[in-house]
């Protein structure tokens, strides 16, 4: 068995904090050779306000199961950790299904965070945080998670995975496209795509360097500073990570091309911003 990205869910929450992706760190740890055959949920890790009563931070523990074995691998903690730790641990049959919650304005500055989680298991229904009546309502499938996080949850998104039978047809070429949809990228496509999209990054940081050139010569007050690591993330390291999801899983998904492209356009726009070069 391997698996494949059946979809990337949408995200759901605030702009602020940075990314951090559990795909990311189990992708990574993964060793030359080796390919998983599955990821299932261990544990939830989450931590609540003692006065408010909303979410602090939020991990999940997993099960990775690949041709080499089992192995645990601790996703990324996401928020402060401060706050009453609650921990549920799944038992060895039970899966998760669903994820809903609710974002808002947390109680600090007008940030829009993650506030109240609830998941659903196939054997249990546990919820933490606070939901009040005028926050915004989600649900998204049970997944690995991604999204934004500082010294709070401030977003979150799942990939879904499914497990795919190495004897198949259609998973005969760990490189091929485990499905048969006419609207499906291939993984050498995902693979071009994504050095086309690490092109186009480097020519937007050359870009973001003649528009702080021009602007300093004529009206701005103060330097910005290039944060070239930004783009440079964007395009290399990005291109690098989804190469070895798609080594890894035999990745076909066209959610996964359009998800790593939403991305670094976000981040060009949040540059942009930063810069506010009149001109």
């Amino acid at each position: 068995m391997t698996i494949t990205v059946k979809t990337v869910s949408d995200t759901y929450g605030g702009s602020g904090g940075s990314n951090s992706d559990d795909f990311h760190i189990i992708i990574y740890q993964i060793i030359d050779g080796e390919s998983i055959n599955n990821i299932n949920v261990k544990s939830i890790k989450v931590q609540t306000d003692p006065t408010s009563g909303y979410l602090n931070s939020l991990q999940f523990i997993y099960n990775v199961e690949t041709n080499y074995g089992k192995r645990i691998v601790n996703g990324s903690l996401r928020g402060l950790r401060t706050g009453k730790l609650q921990t549920y641990d799944l038992n060895s049959n039970e899966k998760m299904k669903t994820i809903t919650g609710s974002y808002g304005n947390n109680s600090i500055d007008i940030n829009i965070v993650i506030k109240y989680l609830k998941f659903q298991t196939s054997a249990e229904t546990i919820s933490y945080g606070k939901n009040d009546t005028a926050d915004t309502l989600f649900t998204f499938p049970a997944g690995i998670l991604f999204g934004n996080s500082a010294y709070a949850v401030d977003s979150l998104g799942t990939y879904v995975i499914v497990e795919v039978p190495t004897n198949s047809s259609t998973t005969s070429n760990p490189l091929s496209t485990t499905s048969n949809s006419s609207s499906d990228i291939t993984s050498t496509s995902f693979i071009i795509l994504s050095c086309f999209t690490n092109i186009l990054g480097l020519i937007v940081l050359v870009t973001v360097d003649e528009l702080v050139e021009i602007g300093d010569k004529r009206h701005c007050n103060k330097p910005y500073p290039i944060d070239t690591g930004l783009v440079h993330y964007s395009g290399l390291a990005q291109m690098a990570h989804n190469y070895l999801i798609v080594q890894a899983t035999s990745v076909s998904s066209e959610e996964m091309f359009y998800k790593t492209k939403n991305t670094i356009n976000q981040s060009v726009i949040d540059y942009l911003k930063k810069l506010q070069v009149s001109a």
